[in-house]
């Protein structure tokens, strides 16, 4: 067995995963974290590295196709967060993992994912 292979057998959260649901609990509200409709992919490499992708569903499209093209307004729309000093808490049960993470604020997120087959 190579060690790809090796990482993978004992590692369960590597692969693909798909968000089902994402949840912000704030000052005592549950909110939704990615708008109602919540989008995402998390993949997990066999080395641990990973890509997350996470967004809005109902955040309109651009009104042009092409990229590069939105109109100034398009372009500002969003943001970005990157909290370093998150505490990240991560269970897998067979093919659904439940991300719980606790930003410095102390504001809490529960992301639901589901594995793709």
């Amino acid at each position: 067995m190579d060690s790809t292979t090796e990482a993978s057998s004992r590692n369960h959260v590597v692969g693909t995963w798909r968000m089902v649901s994402a949840h912000l609990e704030q000052d005592g509200k549950a909110l939704p974290a990615f708008g109602r409709r919540p989008s995402g992919l998390l993949i997990f490499a066999p080395d641990m590295h990973d890509v997350e992708v996470l967004s809005d569903a109902d955040v309109p499209r651009f009104a042009s196709d092409e990229l590069g093209q939105g109109t100034d307004a398009e372009n500002r729309t969003g943001s970005a967060t990157f909290e370093h000093e998150s505490t990240i808490h991560i269970v897998v049960d067979e093919d659904r993992m439940t991300d719980n993470f606790t930003r410095p604020d102390g504001s809490k997120i529960t992301i639901i994912f589901e594995r793709v087959r």
